[in-house]
This record gives structure tokens, C-alpha cells and sequence, in this order.
């Protein structure tokens, strides 16, 4: 009603391409975070980024499994990434970001 059937068709596919086989998506919003002494932990990374709302729900999502870095679940709340790198985060299904630490 709303878009055409070939844009229909389209955003089902990406949505059983993301949701149901768990691959990203085509497009993928890119920030840059500044750390203080070259390097930043994850938690806070990810609140920074604008992919948590805090460090203390960086802190649960990453205790309960729900955080991957380049699609490798994370369980270490302490883990510090270096300033220089570029990684695609993503927090559950929904929130993926590539993030470039400087």
C-alpha cells in the first residue's frame, strides 16, 4: 500500500537475512570515539557509541552474552580495546555500529 511490491520483497529479505540467519546488514552506521590514554573499555565504548544508555547497561548486556565485536560474543567486562582500531559492534539483535576507536 504504502511501497512498491519490489520494496516489499526487498526489506523481507534483509529482514530473514538479519534476523532469522544472523547476518548484518548491507549498511552499517560508522562512529568515531575518542579514547583518553589509547586505549577505552568496552562498556564504555558502547554508551559513547550510542548503542547502550549506560555503561551499567554496557556492563549487563555484556554479562548476559548480548554483545559481539567483529561477531565474536564478548564476556569479559573489563576487556579494553586500543585506540587505532576499527571494529563492528553489535548489542543484541538490533544495535550494530562499526566504531573507529582514535
Amino acid at each position: 500500500r504504502f511501497h512498491s511490491k519490489k520494496e516489499a520483497v526487498a526489506a523481507q529479505n534483509e529482514f530473514i537475512e538479519m534476523f532469522s540467519k544472523g547476518n548484518l546488514p548491507d549498511e552499517i552506521d560508522e562512529i568515531n570515539v575518542q579514547s583518553d590514554n589509547g586505549k577505552l573499555m568496552v562498556g564504555l565504548i558502547l554508551k559513547q557509541a550510542g548503542l547502550t544508555k549506560s555503561t551499567k547497561e554496557s556492563l549487563q548486556m555484556i554479562k548476559q552474552g548480548a554483545v559481539k565485536i567483529d561477531d565474536e560474543k564478548i564476556t569479559d567486562q573489563k576487556l579494553e580495546i586500543k585506540a587505532g582500531t576499527t571494529h563492528v559492534y553489535q548489542v543484541g539483535k538490533r544495535r550494530i555500529a562499526r566504531i573507529s576507536l582514535k
